[in-house]
């Protein structure tokens, strides 16, 4: 009899359990979920930077030129797009031939861009040409935006391509898969450094002033080689919805020097792809770049506007390609090797 009594309370206290553990994985998930909705629909109506990054990418998406309509021009980059080239003003001087768009996601380079591309395409996006804004570093850069980069610019189905383009462990590539598709995985490393400026109103200039170093100078014939591989690769992806790709090299003190921007060109010339340069660096003073020495000024935004636009205007910006067979880009002619 004590025996039965004994299993019976066991049998109680392990329904019991069960509950619990039920109960508590309902209100983790009710808690998971309220987050991801906070992250999905809450950041970007509270962040301007998320705000703006949602609005062009949905106008981005929705770009479609049509044969009656003006050329439309997509623009993509980074910051220095974003701080080099009055956009409002670019686009008021190409009006009406031409209806130019922008996409900014600061702190990305080649790599973010090219599956960032696929993503665009694959979205809808048509427009006549792309623009592409990087400088010499940034087009041979061997880097993503880690989680931020798969949930605003790559497609879950090129998380295999890009694992092996950069090396990624098992890890890496598991983080990009999730966050290509949870806003909570993709904004959750984001959300937390806002929280800490918040927190910490210096913490951004301390960040600034602790990872601050000199960057090794490039090497000429590096440049031209992997340049070339990855204008091919981005002519190649753009190529298969008739769409042009032009380069645009801004102006920045970053240690790349005038050999850096010929060699873009030089490599520009063999992958048949228009790389502008429309103000070479050395033809700039101090007046022209802000206090990082990095990003130009409002004047040397203002001068490197109008020289892009000239140079914009004598370009055939309507494209007219005829669509190349789709087929896979080779990313990379020379994987590289695994980066600390």
């Amino acid at each position: 009899m004590p025996s039965s009594t004994s299993s019976s309370e066991r049998m109680a206290l392990a329904r019991r359990g069960l509950r619990a553990s039920l109960a508590l994985m309902a209100c983790a998930a009710i808690v998971l979920a309220g987050l991801e909705l906070f992250c999905r629909f809450g950041i970007p109506r509270i962040s301007r930077i998320e705000g703006q990054v949602a609005t062009e990418y949905r106008a981005a998406c929705a770009f479609k030129g049509r044969p009656s309509s003006p050329t439309h021009l997509l623009v993509l980059g980074n910051s220095l797009l974003e701080r080099g080239v009055h956009f409002t003003a670019m686009q008021r001087t190409l009006a009406p031939d031409i209806d130019a768009r922008r996409f900014v996601v600061s702190n990305t380079s080649y790599y973010d861009w090219y599956f960032g591309l696929r993503r665009l395409f694959a979205r809808g996006s048509r427009p006549n040409t792309v623009v592409l804004v990087l400088n010499p570093r940034q087009l041979v850069m061997t880097s993503i935006r880690g989680e931020y980069f798969a949930y605003h610019l790559m497609q879950g189905v090129d998380v295999v391509a890009v694992a092996r383009a950069l090396r990624l462990s098992n890890t890496e590539a598991s983080n990009l898969a999730f966050a290509s598709h949870s806003a909570l995985f993709g904004l959750g490393a984001e959300f937390r450094k806002v929280l800490a400026g918040r927190l910490i109103p210096g913490l951004p200039r301390l960040t600034v002033l602790m990872t601050k170093f000199d960057r090794p100078p490039l090497q000429r014939s590096k440049v031209i080689e992997e340049s070339v591989t990855r204008l091919r690769a981005l002519r190649e992806v753009a190529g298969r919805y008739g769409t042009r790709v032009v380069l645009v090299v801004p102006p920045t003190h970053d240690g790349i020097g005038a050999a850096g921007y010929s060699a873009v060109q030089e490599a520009g010339t063999v992958a048949g792809v228009t790389v502008l340069v429309p103000v070479a660096p050395e033809t700039l003073g101090p007046e022209h770049f802000s206090p990082d020495n990095f990003h130009l000024s409002d004047r040397g935004a203002e001068l490197f506007t109008a020289r892009l636009v000239k140079a914009l205007r004598e370009q055939d910006l309507a494209g007219n390609l005829r669509p190349e067979p789709a087929g896979e880009a080779i990313v990379s002619a020379h994987p590289p090797q695994r980066q600390e």
